[in-house]
């Protein structure tokens, strides 16, 4: 199974978690998100191969293909989402090449067999999120009973755990096989390799990982600026730790210090703060100092995000879990597993700050420069710098959306500069600079449908006064195929336009009519899709309702049949005694 699925999969779980959806609902999505997994798991085809390699930079032996790029964008006509998603992916390829060639430095083993071995142990790791959400079905009842597991997965994905399995690892097993798809496999995997080699060579005493499941508990005094005293927050800070240091008591000071703190003898734990020892080895600006005090001391000022506060060690409390004993081996994995990945994100990030990518392609420069031009955050003085920036992205993006062999990329980066810079432009300037603007979204709509860019163009072509505005609105309403939330704010917005391009004498009897009928057209389709849904819903609910009603019965005959055999076993003891009697 691919990286993606395995990272959705567990933020998926979180979402149900923490989410305020209903757990029906939660389980109905659900379902539908396996299913749509399984079938990308089990039924993707052989990796195809680019028909013309369009390398953008090498990174040690590894070559980046931005063909491979963009063709593993997600699917999005929306052009900022598209440039986002390019973007990420370069990123992220870029990020891999250089923990692969990091990993070979290094001289982590990167054969096939490890790495299959590497891809079975993620795919295991999904089954355990994908049987979690079939027991919140209640399709299975005992994760442990591996007979009903296995069961209720084939039920699910239509093959079993091996199956499963089997098809994700014969997958990558094609893509080894061949040159251009293979560093692309090792790539994306060796982060998780170089972890697992780095944690080979870590040993943990079993006192150590006790200790990691200590909770620290403290009293704690923060310090703010007070504006009616010439005293900043850390004079108040230093001067409050002065008199902790003589002896004084810790709340007599902080009553002193901190506004609207009032003591409660009788409740002094209510005013504690806790923090695990991974909070504080993982946390920034000082905190880890915490870890070495003892019970009773104080820390020194510590500033946290511009606040100083000083901490007093109450107590440590070791809080194991309840099956610390029997699971410690597990428990002793994870935590090493832990550690080196921290050690191992430490060092690629020290590694990756030293390696200046070098590119090869004019494209993926600017793309670049684009990229750090966004990073970096502009002040009021800086407006005009941002400005003369994205004019300079704009006109080269422009001379290389002029070239077919240079794919959509120029164009969608100077549509998004221009848009970027269209918000700073006053009046005058928009109306210099309208050509521009309808150019580049008549560019993009050459490569990819939008009806928000139909929309923006209608708009532009309005402020114009152009004749092509009505012409441009039935485009727009024409292509809006969609019927969820988007579509019906497109839908409303079309109608208001109608009325603004009457006004103006943009929009002809003909044209008007024609969008009416589209409009008509798609508000059919909308009614016909919300009654299809309300169906479903009902129908789905009604089936969780059997569902529901026949685990009762069931549930019910088992009671009575336990009771049965009490009784029965009542009346065999009772019988027996009479005998003896």
């Amino acid at each position: 199974m691919d990286e993606g699925i395995i990272l959705s999969v567990e933020k998926f779980r979180e979402f149900i978690e923490k989410s305020g959806c209903s757990l029906v609902i939660g389980v109905f999505i659900a379902l539908v998100f396996i299913l749509s997994a399984a079938s990308f798991s089990c039924g993707r085809s052989n990796p195809s191969i680019a028909n013309q390699s369009n390398i953008i930079t090498t990174i040690g032996t590894y070559d980046i293909d931005g063909n491979l790029i963009e063709k593993e964008s997600r699917s999005d006509n929306d052009p900022k989402r598209m440039l986002t998603n390019i973007q990420e992916n370069v990123k992220k390829s870029v990020s891999d090449a250089i923990a692969l060639k990091f990993g070979i430095e290094k001289n982590i083993d990167f054969s096939d067999e490890t790495v299959l071995k590497e891809e079975s142990r993620r795919v295991e790791k999904s089954l355990e999120f994908y049987i979690y959400i079939l027991k919140l079905q209640g399709k299975i009842q005992d994760t442990k009973n591996q007979q009903e597991v296995d069961k209720a997965l084939k039920e699910a994905f239509k093959v079993d755990r091996n199956e499963f399995i089997h098809r994700s690892v014969d997958r990558l097993k094609q893509e080894l096989a061949h040159p251009m798809f293979r560093q692309k496999a090792l790539a994306s995997r060796a982060k998780d390799l170089i972890e697992q080699a780095y944690a080979k060579k870590i040993t943990v005493s079993d006192e150590e990982l006790r200790k990691s499941y200590d909770m620290y508990y403290f009293d704690e005094m923060s310090f703010y600026h007070d504006t009616t005293s010439k005293e900043s927050a850390l004079d108040l800070a230093e001067k409050a730790l002065k008199e902790l240091n003589s002896g004084v008591d810790f709340h007599k000071v902080k009553q002193k210090y901190v506004p609207g703190y009032k003591m409660d003898s009788k409740n002094l734990e209510k005013h504690l703060i806790s923090y695990s020892r991974k909070d504080l080895n993982s946390e920034k600006e000082g905190k880890k100092t915490l870890l070495e005090l003892k019970e009773g001391e104080l820390s020194k000022v510590i500033t946290q995000f511009g606040t100083p506060h000083i901490y007093k060690l109450v107590r440590i409390e070791n809080k194991l879990p309840e099956d610390y004993a029997k699971e410690k081996n597990k428990y002793k994995s994870e935590y090493i597993s832990k550690i080196a990945k921290e050690k191992v994100k430490k060092e690629l990030e020290d590694y990756e700050k030293e390696f200046k990518v070098e590119w090869k392609s004019p494209v993926y420069t600017l793309l670049d420069q684009f990229e750090q031009l966004k990073k970096h955050g502009y002040n009021d003085q800086d407006k005009q710098n941002r400005i003369e920036s994205l004019n300079k992205i704009y006109q080269e993006s422009s001379e290389l959306a002029l070239k077919p062999e240079n794919g959509k990329i120029p164009g969608l980066i100077r549509y998004v500069a221009l848009d970027d810079l269209w918000k700073k432009f006053s009046e005058e300037e928009k109306k210099s600079r309208v050509d521009d603007k309808t150019g580049s979204i008549s560019f993009l709509l050459e490569y990819l449908e939008n009806v928000e860019l139909r929309l923006e163009l209608t708009e532009l072509y309005k402020f114009k006064k152009d004749s092509q505005a009505g012409a441009s609105l039935l485009e727009a309403a024409r292509n809006n195929g969609a019927l969820d939330h988007i579509g019906q704010r497109n839908y409303i917005k079309i109608q208001q336009m109608i009325e603004d391009l009457k006004k103006e004498n943009l929009i002809t009897k003909d044209e008007e009519a024609s969008v009416l009928i589209e409009l008509k057209r798609w508000a059919e389709d909308k009614k016909e899709q919300d009654l299809a849904q309300e169906e479903m819903r009902r129908k789905h609910e009604e089936e969780i309702k059997k569902e529901e009603a026949a685990r009762a019965k069931e549930k019910n005959q088992e009671k009575k049949s336990i009771q049965s055999d009490s009784k029965s076993s009542d009346t065999n003891a009772g019988s027996q005694s009479t005998s003896k009697s």
